[in-house]
């Protein structure tokens, strides 16, 4: 039997893996490029507000922003340089390569580790979407989550989600969509929370 992953967060609430996941599945709409849906969602602020809930539920207080205008344009300005610096949501930019080094360009050791696991389940990639993208590493996690896979979320979680701080230091350099700063934050905070609750901080170091 696959030990449960249910544990409790820091105000002393149960903290089950199907809530963090619904957490990240929303945190991940954040990062896509927003279709339709996603930009009505965005406009309203109803995407905001249902992030700000359910972070609330695993003990995360964060308070929704003004919309982002224009949501297209500032998620492309944001994360693919549509005008000037940009903040690529993608961990091969901020992560090492093999030899070392840090290249700040696409399809490193992340990419072709995910490119491995979406194989392993037998799962496809968007064409539109590098394999180490947030938004995907968010919704693989939910799926470690949901099958209450313990030490594989953990090792996913250690090895995925070490970038997160200079993915948010680079979109606080760079963007200029209140929005973005504010989700980039949430996402950092809830993945801290989640180390902590799950025990996926390495055990050479602590929750920063």
């Amino acid at each position: 039997m696959t030990e449960s992953l249910t544990t409790r967060g820091q105000g002393g609430a149960d903290m089950e893996p199907e809530t963090v996941a619904s957490v990240y599945g929303l945190l991940a709409r954040c990062f896509e490029q927003p279709d339709d849906a996603t930009i009505h969602a965005l406009e309203s602020g109803t995407l905001a507000e249902a992030i700000a809930s359910s972070a609330r539920d695993i003990d995360v207080e964060t308070e929704a922003p003004s919309p982002p205008e224009e949501p297209l344009e500032s998620y492309l300005e944001t994360f693919e340089g549509f005008d000037g610096p940009s903040a690529p949501p993608v961990a091969s930019v901020y992560k090492p390569w093999w030899d070392g080094t840090i290249r700040g360009v696409l399809s490193g050791p992340p990419a072709h580790d995910m490119e491995r696991r979406y194989q392993a389940i037998d799962a496809e990639i968007p064409p539109e979407y590098q394999p180490d993208h947030i938004a995907l590493l968010l919704e693989y996690g939910s799926l470690l989550l949901e099958d209450g896979a313990k030490e594989a979320y953990r090792d996913f979680h250690r090895t995925h989600f070490d970038w997160i701080e200079s993915f948010r230091e680079r979109v606080e350099e760079t963007c200029r969509v209140p929005f973005y700063v504010w989700a980039v934050r949430t996402l950092e905070t809830v993945l801290h929370r989640t180390a902590s609750a799950f025990d996926c901080v390495p055990a050479t170091g602590g929750e920063p």
